[in-house]
């Protein structure tokens, strides 16, 4: 019989569950993701609003949509051990790095905080992505 992969475990547990039980996809990079100055999804509140952050973390889901001009952009919802929050990802950003964005990729985000009116905190990409 088979060796079942550590990945694959990961992703039954997703799916059957809704979250990660015997460990989490960035558990063994989060020594690099703290070395790259980042900031913890569920760290990101309204006192963070408008400021520059590094995030980092797992793509759960992308949603494709339509810019008033007609563009191609992206609400991609990323988590890392913490939360899941929504990286809005404007049509340069997304034409430049839409390859990058998959799920089950790990990714780092730099961007502004946009956590006015009492809604969860969401990133604004400023610059790349980067993998």
């Amino acid at each position: 019989m088979a060796e079942i992969s550590q990945k694959e475990i990961l992703a039954w547990e997703k799916e059957l569950v809704g979250t990660y039980l015997s460990d989490h996809p960035i558990q063994k990079y989060l020594a690099d993701i703290k070395a790259a100055n980042t900031v913890m999804l569920g760290e990101l509140d309204e006192t963070m609003h408008g400021k520059q952050v590094n995030v980092a973390g797992v793509v759960v889901s992308v949603r494709l949509h339509q810019s008033k001009k007609g563009e191609a952009m992206a609400f991609v919802e990323i988590e890392d051990t913490q939360a899941t929050r929504e990286i809005v990802v404007f049509p340069r950003p997304y034409t430049a790095h839409k390859a990058l964005l998959t799920e089950g990729r790990l990714v780092l985000v730099r961007g502004k905080v946009d956590a006015q009116e009492g809604r969860p905190p969401k990133i604004l990409p400023t610059a790349s992505p980067a993998n």
